[in-house]
Parts: C-alpha cells; structure tokens; sequence
C-alpha cells in the first residue's frame, strides 16, 4: 500500500496547485491515501487550507502538533491496516 504525506506552512495555494497537477496527470492511483500535514501562522492561512479541504475530499488534512508523533501515527496507522 503506497501513501502520499505531503507537508505545507502557510502556502494553501501551492497545496491546492500541488494536489490539482496530482489529479490532472493520474498521479493519485500510485496512492491508496494521502495526508497533508499543515501548519499556519495566523488565522487568514488557516482560512485557506480550510478552502482547500473542500476542494479535496480524498485527502485527509491533519493540523502538525508535534512533527515526529504525526508522522508515527500515520505510518502506524496504515501497517495496521495491511
């Protein structure tokens, strides 16, 4: 099972332009999920990831509270489900 874990801080756009080229060129069957860890400095860029989540209901956004623990639990999280 091959994921995707994408990390981003305060640039929703190029997160958006990213998973748009991901979709157009077919990229998205090489992956059976993606994550996207996030980090924002201020509300207006929470804001935007927020519009980004809707755009992409396949992905699954998960706000960075401790870098190395978010990483462990979504590789823990799917061997468990292999």
């Amino acid at each position: 099972m091959a994921i995707a874990i994408i990390f981003s801080k305060d640039r929703a756009c190029q997160l958006h332009l990213l998973l748009e080229s991901m979709w157009e060129y077919t990229y998205l069957e090489l992956f059976e999920y993606i994550y996207v860890i996030y980090k924002t400095s201020n509300r207006d860029y929470e804001l935007g990831y927020r519009e980004v989540k809707q755009c992409y209901d396949y992905v699954t956004f998960l706000p960075e509270i401790d870098f190395k623990t978010d990483i462990l639990n979504i590789l823990n999280k799917n061997k468990e489900e292999e």
